[in-house]
This record gives C-alpha cells, structure tokens and sequence, in this order.
C-alpha cells in the first residue's frame, strides 16, 4: 500500500476524530453555522472611539498560519487548531486625537470588548504567523 492512500479491507474502524470536526479540545464548529460576533471599541489615548462590528470567529482553511505555525506534539499529522483567523481592520482617528497625542509624547490605542453587550464575543488580535494575513498589528503615522 502506498502512503496517503488506503484501501478498503485496511479499515476496521471509523472514529469519531474523523467525522467530527469538532473533536479537538482547541477546535470549534466552523464558519457559518454558528455567528460568534463581536463590538469593538478602538480608542487612541482615550479619544476618538471607533466601533467595528466582527460578524463572526472565524475558522476554517483560510487560517492556515493557525494550522502551520502551532505547536507540534507527539502526532505531527495531528491540527488541535481550528485554522482560527479574523478579519483585516484598518481606521483612522480624529485630528483631535492624534493632536493630544503629539501634546502628550504618547500613543496608546485600546481594543476593547464591553462585556455586558450582546455583541460580546470576545477580541483575538493575530500577528504575521497566526490567522490569515501574514502581518503584525500595524501603526502607519503620516507626516504632513
């Protein structure tokens, strides 16, 4: 028998890991059934909050910097990550804002998920190795 392939009379048993693809302790229900959404609230030195919606928690085979970059253990054939990644969210802030901050010699940007909302799914921020975009959290400043 040739590797990656398998034949019938060779399979005695068909496990739950198999058909559930839930089964890992790290793994969720994919895409699209079941919406796990967030609010979030982006403020830069407590000025200017912007909100973006995030309609879901995302995990399937576009999060294959999840499934590559993680941890391996004993089996290295075995993914215990969903393929998590999120959504690529850019903004800007207020003149104002940003005015405070050059006054203050500080830049500080706050993520934030009110916990008491309905939309309180919670906050995943993905770097250049996790997720689908190959990029860390990123501040872009712009000189006039």
């Amino acid at each position: 028998m040739t590797e990656g392939k398998i034949s019938r009379q060779s399979v005695s048993n068909i496990s739950r890991k198999a058909l559930d693809p839930g089964y890992s302790p790290n793994s969720y229900p994919m895409t699209d059934e079941y919406r796990h959404s967030s609010e979030v609230t982006i403020t830069l030195n407590d000025l200017d909050a912007n909100t973006v919606f995030l309609k879901d928690d995302p995990a399937d085979h576009r999060g294959l910097l999840s499934w590559i970059n993680q941890k391996r253990g004993t089996y290295s054939w075995r993914l215990d990550e969903a393929g998590s990644y999120g959504y690529l969210v850019q903004g800007s802030f207020s003149s104002e804002a940003i005015q405070k901050a050059a006054e203050e010699g500080i830049i500080r940007i706050k993520l934030a998920v009110n916990e008491s909302s309905e939309k309180s799914g919670g906050l995943a921020v993905y770097g250049e190795q996790f997720g689908r975009f190959p990029v860390d959290p990123t501040l872009i400043i712009r000189l006039k």
